[in-house]
């Protein structure tokens, strides 16, 4: 489902896909919540099909890695910012990267390939590749590298990584430091001071 944000305008963002991941987190193999999914992508294709987009006159896309500031409200920092000022869309994929692993008739084998799998798991290397393949898939105008504080192991290298896809991909790359669930670590009045840009 969140691969469809790939559609101009896009139909779901990244905010959606955080909001809507409750079920699979808490109610998971329940009848209730594959009658959620099922009503969200039947909604989410009305939207493509109508031309609907989650963000009114969309004119940019930004990948957002890693955890929301769930503390602040979902569209907070320079994600926010853009999607109020600039109608920018925040796009996130990696919640379905393992979706294609599992398989309904073979239940442990998919959840050892699930577990083996997740990013956390996976090189620095591999994190960018991911990235360099979202940013083309998804035409984003920019990465969003959030420094978070509360799960560190997401984080390791992104310094390397912003200055990997500023200098050599040539997309814009902001390191955002901040915790996902701590307020203390983030001022709303001043997102920008903690962003940074590779400029070497």
């Amino acid at each position: 489902m969140l691969n469809r944000a790939q559609h101009r305008p896009a139909p779901i963002t990244a905010f959606d896909g955080f909001t809507n991941m409750g079920p699979i987190v808490d109610l998971r193999g329940e009848p209730e919540t594959i009658r959620f999914y099922e009503t969200l992508l039947a909604e989410v294709d009305r939207r493509i099909e109508t031309g609907v987009g989650a963000v009114a006159n969309e004119r940019m896309r930004v990948l957002w890695t890693t955890c929301p500031l769930v503390s602040h409200g979902l569209a907070v920092g320079p994600a926010g910012a853009a999607r109020r000022e600039h109608r920018g869309v925040g796009l996130h994929v990696r919640l379905g990267e393992l979706a294609p692993m599992m398989d309904p008739d073979r239940p442990i084998e998919s959840a050892a390939r699930v577990y083996l799998h997740p990013i956390l798991n996976r090189s620095t290397g591999n994190k960018l590749h991911s990235m360099r393949r979202m940013a083309k898939d998804f035409q984003c105008d920019g990465v969003i590298l959030h420094s978070d504080r509360s799960c560190k192991p997401y984080s390791l290298g992104q310094i390397a990584q912003r200055d990997w896809l500023a200098n050599e991909v040539g997309i814009p790359a902001f390191l955002l430091e901040a915790d996902h669930s701590d307020s203390r670590a983030f001022r709303r009045s001043r997102p920008g001071t903690a962003s940074k840009r590779s400029s070497s």
